[in-house]
């Protein structure tokens, strides 16, 4: 949530809905702080291919990102004077990130080998302009991009077959923004050959299938995650200057819930940090950015 209220702050100029909610988004930065990059028991986007769980490569960046993030709405809302716990966390947790993913091929922190996996989480740096990944780790997943092509695209881990069509243009999107030789047809046409596999049928385009065989997942079909396939057009939107809004004053202590409370609705806010809600979202962000460019 953190990363879609920046990336809307960033594309639309307009600082008023971080203002008004920065306390909310405050508490979800804190909880980062301590559990970003050591995680446990977390449900991301890619749930039906992973129970919760721990040291998720991925899920950890996403994390940090979304700290640094949260640095650029404090510019925008007059908080700058809290900015460097979520800097210097961010700046900090990448360093021990890039040791312990190995440069962000393995899937977890514990993972033996260096398996081929769809880092998604990078396109979030590229579409807010962070600059915050280093070049190191883009080519390193290349490479991995290439090793784990398929017929009909790249798994998200090499545990298994099953893809996810946003994550694959969100992560290709990534990638082709310091290496341009990959805006080719050969890059684009395993995913280009699972949907023209369904031009004939009745149902809608499903967005999770197998990459070997290209058949859909059931279940998958009509869902607003199709709108990665926008991905790396939403990097060519330009974005605006943002007018600087005071953030909201803070709520009264009573009415505070702490994300790091054991009770399900600080287990909601946790998960609104950086699971499922982000990822579903941020995979509408490109389509509609790409509608903003149309128009």
């Amino acid at each position: 949530m953190i990363i879609m209220t920046y990336a809307f702050m960033r594309y639309t100029g307009d600082a008023k809905l971080a203002a008004k909610h920065y306390y909310t988004l405050k508490g979800w930065a804190d909880y980062l702080v301590r559990n970003a990059l050591v995680h446990s028991d977390q449900l991301t986007g890619d749930w039906f291919v992973t129970t919760p769980g721990s040291n998720q490569t991925n899920l950890a960046l996403k994390g940090l990102i979304a700290l640094k993030s949260m640095v650029e709405i404090q510019k925008a809302v007059g908080m700058t004077n809290e900015s460097s716990t979520y800097e210097n966390a961010a700046n900090s947790g990448l360093q021990q990130w890039i040791e312990l993913s190995s440069s962000g091929k393995k899937l977890t922190y514990e993972s033996r080998s260096e398996e081929p996996q769809l880092l998604h989480g990078l396109y979030a740096d590229k579409l807010l302009g962070l600059g915050f990944v280093p070049e190191s780790v883009y080519a390193a997943q290349r490479a991995q991009w290439a090793t784990g092509m398929k017929a009909f695209g790249v798994a998200l881990g090499s545990q298994g077959t099953t893809t996810s069509l946003a994550w694959q243009y969100f992560t290709l999107a990534a990638l082709t923004t310091g290496d341009t030789s990959l805006l080719n047809d050969a890059q684009f046409a395993p995913m280009r050959n699972f949907t023209s596999r369904t031009q004939d049928k009745v149902y809608a385009l499903a967005d999770v299938y197998d990459v070997n065989t290209g058949a859909a997942s059931p279940g998958y079909g009509l869902r607003g995650n199709v709108g990665g396939s926008y991905a790396l057009l939403a990097l060519g939107t330009a974005n605006k200057t943002i007018a600087q809004v005071p953030a909201s004053p803070s709520p009264p202590a009573a009415t505070t819930t702490s994300p790091g409370d054991n009770s399900s609705s600080a287990a909601l806010t946790t998960q609104g940090a950086t699971g499922i809600q982000l990822l579903v979202g941020l995979a509408l962000v490109p389509g509609m950015l790409a509608l903003l460019l149309l128009h």
